[in-house]
């Protein structure tokens, strides 16, 4: 019965979504349970609208032709806030809802890949997974308890994921490797192709094997007149951090471009809230651990140590609270019905409506959480019994097919069919300075800060406002 329903809702979705290139070949492998090795190699695929414009082709392989530097490795993490614009001062007062910023990325990436097109620009995007260094660590923690204490989170539980779904979906070249500083793995890339690098991190310069940094390193783009994508040099080369060689990870684009979870490979698990609601409701990651112990028992883990951020009422303060959890096979039946391991969840989670209020839009939000958590375990579990079927589902399609909101937000599609609806925003458009001809364009860190202060947005570029400064020190008349 279980195994139906899991098949029921691969086969909903894909088929609801999907047309016209057909997936001939089965795997040499048989494992794992044959009703979703048949369904999904029975399932036709999306001929979707960045498909007509963007030859999957360019996005798929290294050296198809593209001379002279037209490849650019992509730091995908660093603009996740532009694929997904939770920060926008637009989408701040519509209080989009996580499917409706799933849709904008979309469209979003659809443009950025486009542009890549028009601009003859093959982009190769790494994405984060599962490594951070003891100084990110930090940040990131940091970072954690604001939300806890703030009652407050931005991005949808799982962006990443979601974005790396959006970006397979519409044929894009991307790498998660797991448990790497994805700066090192850009790097390399960048070396081994002699490739541009798109990165607002400052570390990307500490890389001694990486020459010619002046003109490969850009930390921006915009949008030109005609749609194309314009890639905005870095100024700043003061490097303030150890130097490292980017040779000192094996180069292994095929590995890196599997698609992975952070759950299939460690025996640390850490996360942080999902949602807004860790303090009223309690961390949701620690209320499905049971289900996580299934996943630990199939795949035969030891011991994992699970580190969560919860709120502590007797110390009116955050922790970050570490456990150590052992296999447990009593849910396993679970992670092979979706469906019925979201209902385990939503029963055992107390975010009852009137605990979190402001009716739809927070259960719409906390809904999402559990359906993304459920989906990556189900889909880890899949994918430990059938490694061959990875690239052709992923936690996202799983997420879509049981979150009851998800066919909701289908009523705010339409307005969105275009990214851009009132145009390209004018901070995204490419602009030259007032005094040079040098870019003005803003870094996304930068325009959120600017946002928050309510600044207006400035029209000269980094270089001349560095020296506007100065001028106004030293009492220097400063000319436009």
């Amino acid at each position: 019965m279980a195994t139906m329903t899991l098949r029921k809702a691969v086969l909903n979705l894909h088929i609801a979504t999907l047309a016209k290139r057909r997936i001939c070949s089965a795997p040499t492998n048989t494992r794992g349970p044959s009703f979703l090795r048949n369904a999904i190699y029975s399932l036709t695929s999306a001929s979707s609208s960045v498909r007509a414009e963007v030859s999957t082709r360019s996005f798929s392989t290294f050296g198809d032709g593209m001379a002279g530097r037209k490849t650019v490795v992509v730091d995908g993490l660093n603009y996740l806030s532009f694929f997904v614009p939770v920060k926008e001062p637009e989408n701040e007062t519509q209080k989009l809802g996580p499917w409706e910023l799933y849709e904008v990325s979309k469209q979003r990436t659809n443009a950025f890949l486009v542009g890549c097109r028009i601009e003859g620009i093959h982009p190769i995007f790494v994405l984060d997974n599962g490594y951070q260094s003891v100084e990110a660590t930090e940040k990131w923690k940091s970072r954690r308890a604001d939300e806890v204490t703030n009652e407050f989170r931005r991005m949808p539980c799982n962006a990443d994921a979601s974005f790396a779904a959006v970006l397979r979906e519409q044929g894009a070249d991307v790498m998660q490797p797991l448990n790497l500083d994805a700066d090192d793995v850009v790097a390399r890339l960048a070396i081994e192709n002699d490739a541009m690098i798109l990165s607002g991190d400052r570390d990307m310069l500490r890389y001694e094997d990486l020459d010619d940094k002046e003109n490969r390193i850009k930390q921006g783009f915009a949008f030109e007149l005609n749609n194309s994508i314009k890639l905005i040099p870095r100024t700043d080369f003061q490097v303030r951090v150890e130097p490292r060689r980017a040779d000192s990870i094996t180069f292994q684009p095929e590995v890196w471009r599997k698609l992975k979870h952070k759950t299939e490979a460690d025996t640390t698990f850490v996360r942080g809230n999902p949602d807004s609601f860790t303090k009223k409701m309690g961390n949701l990651h620690v209320i499905a651990r049971p289900l996580r112990q299934a996943l630990y028992s199939r795949l035969a883990s030891v011991t994992v140590v699970e580190i969560f951020p919860v709120w502590n009422s007797d110390l009116n303060d955050v922790v970050f609270e570490e456990t150590k959890v052992d296999p447990d096979k009593s849910l396993d039946h679970l992670l092979d019905d979706p469906t019925a391991a979201l209902k385990w969840l939503t029963t055992n989670d107390i975010a009852l409506p009137p605990s979190i209020g402001e009716a739809r839009h927070s259960q719409e939000w906390r809904s999402y959480a559990r359906s993304m958590i459920v989906a990556e375990l189900c889909f880890t579990a899949h994918i430990a019994a059938s490694p061959n079927s990875r690239n052709l589902i992923d936690s996202v399609s799983i997420a879509k097919s049981i979150d009851p909101y998800y066919k909701k937000s289908a009523d705010f599609l339409p307005s969105i069919a275009n990214p851009w609806p009132r145009g390209v925003p004018d901070y995204f458009t490419y602009k030259t300075c007032y005094r040079c001809d040098r870019s003005s364009n803003l870094s996304l860190s930068e325009l959120e800060y600017f946002w928050q202060k309510e600044f207006t947005l400035p029209n000269l570029c980094p270089k001349c406002r560095y020296e506007r400064k100065k001028a106004k020190e030293t009492g220097e008349t400063f000319t436009y």
